[in-house]
């Protein structure tokens, strides 16, 4: 649409110059063509005029007694004999003298002039004391005492001559004595003044359309600067735009990028939010994150984008980054080396950023630019990004790990590491809502140590707690993945068994307790007694729907276990079929197991 606008602009505007063109070369030509003719002949006309007062004076020079001349009419033979010699030495080919009446009393010519005293221009003009001047074409054959061998020219007697007649009005004292009749052939000085004026209105309007070319042409260059400067400031402008747009949308990414990775709750959810926010703010790169692992003696490899391939582990001796302690940037500096874990060629340019949170490096950002910004500025602008890329990263990681380790101390045993109570009844409470939403049945195991009071009193707290430890170390290896295993308190552990029936929840609780039987714990010099447990097992819903009453089913087959010897597992469904206690001894034993 923009395109066909332009073209009709354009067109409008050449058609309007050839116009104007045409309107002055016409102008042009009709100027040259028409007026050196009028130019010229009223030049000649004045010049003509110039001459006839002229020739006044010495006509009247000539004459004895001028006055007296013009009032008898009356020239004597010498007068006479100089009149004609002033007519064959002047341009004037014929001289007539007229007196105040109009009456012709001498001419230079063979045949005697005519009279003007009834002419119009004599009666209204001449005898008022003002010239009078005629222009008239006339041919050779009709002008009198005409030399047709002229200066060397020959002349047809058809030819036509341009004759200016001036009457000039003699006057003495104010009074009008008579006319001065001249005959003088311009044609020549006509053609001579038209071929001047001509070459001088040529030379004229040539020199006009030199400069109106030269200014043309300058406006066009200087139009052309104009819009040179124009069309570079409007792409300046551009550029300015689209980079402030791309600024704006950097800002916008950035906050996001922020924004998610401080609502993540896990390293794995803020790698794959970085990853994503990071194709859209280096899309011209490929990258990869790298995290110290907990001995600090390797950098493991978290996430990649754009296609890049990070290492499993790299060791932080392979990046001159993390050996130098700041920033680095490979491939601008005449003297550069290359890192150890870079994947790509040598000729390209990449960044690698310490990732630092509170003063300590946790991780490093390798930023590969494959040679798409080749330009300094723009590689000076994209390691800027890069920067407050690992910034936000380096604190989105510190947050997730503070919140892992807080979460961790509040929901962990910090003796066995294993869940604590408060963080049971929140799982457990989970899994009855999954459970009740599936159609599906899990197992809630309470067991504790058999006589662990005895291995306090006779070996010491800390021989108990490597007893916990152990007890611990056995669950950890036995329930992974959607099986839990939590200390409620004391020697009593609790373990929620997914999506499994009364008999494989008994059977995987014999293995444990067998597991358990084996292990032998060394304390100092000696071997502490054997490690047993008492465990009971409550399913869901059969033995209740709610946390706390399958706790207490658990228990309750738990202290049936203790009642009936210790050192085995028993179902809460066995105290239904078999009624081995009622209420109140379920609740002496509870009591007497609070003792022990």
């Amino acid at each position: 649409m923009w395109a066909v606008v332009n073209m009709s602009n354009n067109l409008r505007k050449q058609l309007k110059t050839g116009i104007l063109v045409l309107i002055y070369l016409i102008g042009c030509s009709s100027v040259i063509w028409f007026l050196p003719d009028g130019l010229s002949r009223y030049f000649v006309t004045i010049e003509a005029h110039s001459a006839a007062k002229r020739w006044q004076v010495r006509v009247l020079s000539l004459l004895e007694d001028s006055d007296k001349a013009f009032a008898t009419a009356t020239l004597s033979d010498a007068e006479k004999l100089a009149l004609d010699h002033f007519a064959i030495s002047s341009d004037a080919f014929q001289v007539t003298l007229f007196d105040q009446k109009g009456i012709a009393f001498y001419t230079s010519g063979l045949v005697q002039a005519p009279d003007i005293t009834d002419s119009p221009f004599f009666l209204h003009k001449v005898s008022h004391g003002k010239p009078v001047q005629t222009y008239e074409s006339v041919t050779v054959a009709e002008i009198e005492n005409f030399d047709l061998d002229h200066l060397g020219e020959n002349y047809s007697s058809t030819e036509s001559r341009l004759i200016i007649t001036d009457y000039i009005p003699i006057l003495h004292d104010g009074k009008f004595k008579g006319v001065l009749e001249t005959f003088l052939d311009v044609t020549d000085q006509v053609n001579v003044n038209k071929i001047r004026i001509t070459s001088a209105a040529v030379i004229v309007f040539a020199l006009i359309s030199l400069t109106i070319l030269i200014a043309w042409h300058a406006s066009r260059t200087y139009q052309a600067r104009v819009a040179a400067f124009n069309s570079a400031q409007r792409e300046k402008e551009r550029s300015v735009l689209e980079r402030d747009l791309l600024r704006s949308k950097e800002v916008q990414l950035l906050s996001q990028l922020s924004e998610w990775m401080q609502s993540s709750k896990s390293m794995a959810e803020l790698f794959r939010i970085t990853t994503t926010i990071l194709e859209q703010l280096l899309p011209e790169s490929s990258g990869s994150i790298y995290i110290y692992s907990n001995s600090r003696d390797v950098l493991e490899g978290s996430c990649s984008w754009n296609g890049a391939e990070h290492n499993t582990e790299i060791a932080p001796d392979d990046c001159w980054g993390l050996r130098r302690g700041r920033a680095y940037t490979y491939g601008l500096d005449d003297i550069h080396f290359s890192c150890s874990h870079n994947h790509f060629d040598d000729d390209s340019v990449y960044f690698c950023i310490p990732i630092i949170a509170h003063g300590d490096t946790i991780g490093l950002l390798h930023i590969d630019l494959h040679r798409t910004a080749n330009n300094a500025a723009k590689i000076a602008e994209l390691f800027e990004l890069a920067q407050t890329c690992a910034e936000q990263i380096s604190l989105a990681i510190a947050n997730v790990r503070l919140r892992d380790e807080l979460l961790s101390q509040s929901i962990r045993d910090p003796l066995t590491g294993l869940y604590n109570r408060r963080h049971f009844f929140d799982v457990a409470r989970n899994q009855i809502a999954v459970a009740e939403r599936n159609k599906e049945t899990f197992a809630l195991a309470s067991f504790d140590v058999d006589h662990f009071k005895k291995f306090n009193d006779n070996h010491g707290h800390d021989a108990g707690d490597m007893v916990l430890r152990a007890v611990a170390e056995a669950l950890l290896s036995e329930f992974e993945g959607n099986d839990y295993a939590f200390r409620v308190g004391g020697e009593e552990f609790s373990i929620l068994l997914d999506a499994v029936t009364e008999e494989g929840a008994l059977m995987r609780m014999e293995k444990l307790r067998k597991m358990i039987e084996n292990i032998a714990v060394r304390y100092g010099s000696k071997q502490l007694p054997r490690i047993t447990i008492s465990a009971g097992i409550a399913m869901y819903p059969s033995d209740g729907n709610l946390p706390q009453s399958l706790m207490r089913s658990a228990d309750d087959a738990l202290y049936s276990a203790k009642s009936a010897g210790r050192n085995q597992v028993v179902k809460c469904s066995q105290l239904k079929d078999d009624k081995m206690f009622d209420e109140e001894d379920i609740g002496t034993l509870f009591e007497s197991s609070q003792v022990s």
